[in-house]
């Protein structure tokens, strides 16, 4: 009796360390997986700050073009006018 108990419990052990095993590899997958997406993210965070500096830089370029077209404009109704 006590030699089957053992034997189970042996057997239990046995399959205990193969799912340790098994959960150790799998963490270790997913801690590089969460590596590479994390690295992937200051990628991409550097991108849209790149893409937010660029509209910036877009819209300024458009409100100079907006002033300067009121300008010709009141300019020509002042030629208009005249």
């Amino acid at each position: 009796m006590h030699v089957e108990k053992l034997n189970l419990l042996e057997k239990r052990l046995e399959k205990f360390v193969e799912c340790f095993a098994q959960l150790k590899e799998d963490n270790e997958a997913l801690r590089l997986h969460l590596e590479s997406k994390s690295d992937r993210i200051v990628e991409l965070e550097a991108e849209v700050d790149g893409l937010k500096r660029r509209r910036e830089q877009f819209r300024v370029g458009v409100d100079r073009v907006n002033a300067v077209v009121k300008k010709l404009e009141q300019y020509r109704e002042v030629e208009t006018a005249n």
